[in-house]
């Protein structure tokens, strides 16, 4: 119980996050010409709207990209649900495949928010290091987008270093129960722990 009102903690913290900064730096960067420059040659903040999804592609799609984004936000919920009922987030790695998610989660909704709202997502942050680096231009993105893309690279983390946690079914210990959970079960498993114990030595 107390993990799942992290989760939503984190979750109220990451999705506020983007609305409150859409809703409060877009209205300066309008009155500043449209942009102000951070980190010279290195980081601006450039007031744009984008019809379309990451760099711009399905421009004035807008009906497919709020389907896309609802069927996406309803897959990672029920897969958390899931983590929930199964208890695999009682575990380290399951844990931080929840937070994953959490991330994910709010990232598309920040964004799906302003695509019902507004038919446009606002962005404003523009990697300038890129062109100046490589001379070659960036997409301009939010918060939102920054959640997301820290998300996938934290899940191909996961993939690679923490899946065969995922998979493997560990037997379930006494302090994985629910208080819902029956005293006899409970003790039928220490009991089994007890002759598991015998048995190695």
């Amino acid at each position: 119980m107390i993990f799942v009102l992290v989760e939503i903690l984190f979750f109220a913290v990451l999705l506020l996050a983007d609305l409150l900064s859409k809703h409060y730096i877009m209205p300066f960067l309008e009155a500043h010409d449209g942009f102000w420059v951070l980190i010279d040659k290195g980081l601006t903040l450039r007031a744009s709207y984008n019809d379309g999804a990451g760099f711009s592609m399905l421009a004035g799609k807008q009906g497919l990209l709020i389907a896309i984004t609802v069927v996406a936000m309803v897959i990672i919920l029920g897969f958390m649900v899931y983590l929930h009922l199964k208890k695999i987030n009682r575990r380290p790695s399951g844990r931080f495949l929840s937070m994953i998610l959490v991330m994910l989660l709010a990232g598309g909704i920040g964004n799906l928010v302003d695509r019902i709202a507004l038919g446009k997502v606002r962005d404003f942050i523009e990697y300038t290091f890129v062109e100046t680096w490589f001379h070659k231009s960036f997409a301009i993105c939010n918060i939102a987008d920054v959640w997301i893309t820290v998300g996938m690279i934290l899940l191909i983390v996961y993939v690679l270093f923490c899946w065969k946690d995922f998979k493997e079914e560990k037997p379930i210990e006494p302090d994985d129960l629910d208080e819902s959970d029956s005293f006899r079960q409970a003790l039928t498993m220490w009991e089994q722990k007890k002759t598991d114990e015998e048995k190695s030595e």
